[in-house]
């Protein structure tokens, strides 16, 4: 079960409405890949490449095309409702062992379905070792939490606000809160650093002088 550091809304009003530097890039790509009637192995194999474009890490090896096939076929099927339960039947990620890399895939390819799970969104719910969120567990509790903001009530007015849906709005306020205090916390030891610097460099001098 996850646990998220603030409300969603506590977040969202830290985010701001914001879009994204990346916004163009991934429409663009959502445009292309999302909720097709059908789907191919192929159509799986190039969203992971394309997905893999915007990450800072290379993509690993893909999983045996009959896994890729299996995702093809089942892709149309997924709804938010049944996505974990038929979801939980997958041993292997479309990318290896990466349930980032392949929730990203999955997110393209039906993106009112799936959102995405990264080492940032991972960091909210106090998740910070790569071991403890990158596996598939972890992903399909992400995916109920998930589900379960989007069907809440009382999130109504957040998403009719934005333009994106709600399965990208709350990815994607989870995201920008998370790289907020991370970004600042990374400053903060900067400065720090450069204080103690500083400091050091100051005594030295001084007893230099008094020597």
């Amino acid at each position: 079960m996850l646990t998220e550091r603030r409300s969603l809304e506590k977040m969202a009003r830290a985010v701001g409405a914001g879009r994204g530097a990346s916004q163009f890039n991934y429409d663009f790509i959502v445009r292309h890949f999302s909720d097709r009637a059908t789907y191919s192995a192929d159509d799986v194999i190039l969203a992971a490449h394309a997905v893999y474009s915007w990450m800072p890490t290379m993509m690993g090896l893909l999983s045996p095309i009959s896994v890729l096939e299996a995702y093809a076929r089942e892709l149309p099927n997924f709804t938010a409702d049944n996505a974990p339960d038929v979801l939980a039947k997958f041993t292997d990620g479309i990318i290896g062992n990466s349930w980032v890399g392949t929730s990203k895939a999955l997110h393209v390819l039906r993106p009112s379905v799936f959102p995405i799970w990264d080492s940032r969104v991972a960091w909210v719910f106090g998740l910070q070792r790569e071991p403890t969120y990158n596996n598939q567990a972890r992903y399909l509790d992400y995916l109920r939490w998930v589900n379960a903001q989007v069907n809440d009530p009382t999130h109504a007015a957040l998403f009719a606000s934005r333009a994106t849906s709600p399965v990208r709005t709350v990815e994607f306020i989870l995201y920008e809160y998370a790289k907020k205090i991370l970004d600042r916390q990374r400053k903060q030891k900067r400065e720090r650093a450069n204080r103690d610097k500083h400091e050091r460099s100051r005594r030295a001098a001084q007893e230099a002088k008094n020597k």
